[in-house]
């Protein structure tokens, strides 16, 4: 039974986190996440600031989503959603963005995200939920859904 939980960085140890990204890594569409980031760096950026919504199946992450709280945009901006290739077609992250959009009850208006313009299955998946195009930002578009 697929669960959804929230939690900031302290429930993961460092280093287990760190091997989370590593997986994490390998679930983007090729090319891999480490082709566009410093891993490295980035991994220790989203452990330091995001916090993160994780699907569980078993014990075993199979889908995460960092997100930051933008106070003074009233806005949770996504900039890591990811679900393991086993786990695709489940429902994994629709789950994961519920639980963002109930998190924005809290006082938040809307959720953005960026998406690559090639990534058509992620860009139909964010158009299914809702969100829109904000901004045209080169390689990737802006999305935001109004809560």
């Amino acid at each position: 039974m697929i669960e959804i939980k929230t939690y900031d960085s302290s429930f993961f140890a460092k280093d287990a986190f760190m091997s989370l990204m590593q997986k994490v890594n390998l679930c983007f569409t090729p090319p891999p996440l480490s082709d566009s980031v410093d891993l490295g760096a980035y991994s220790e950026k989203l452990y330091n600031h995001a916090l993160f919504v994780a699907a569980e199946d078993n014990g075993e992450i199979i889908g995460l989503t960092a997100y930051y709280r933008n106070s003074e945009a009233n806005q949770l901006y996504i900039p890591l959603i990811c679900v393991d290739s086993s786990s695709r077609s489940r429902g994994v992250g629709s789950m994961m963005l519920n639980r963002l959009t109930e998190l924005s009850a809290e006082g938040f208006s809307s959720i953005a995200l960026e998406v690559k313009k090639t990534n058509i299955p992620a860009y139909q998946f964010y158009k299914k939920h809702g969100f829109i195009e904000k901004e045209d930002r080169g390689e990737k578009l802006l999305m935001e859904k109004t809560i």
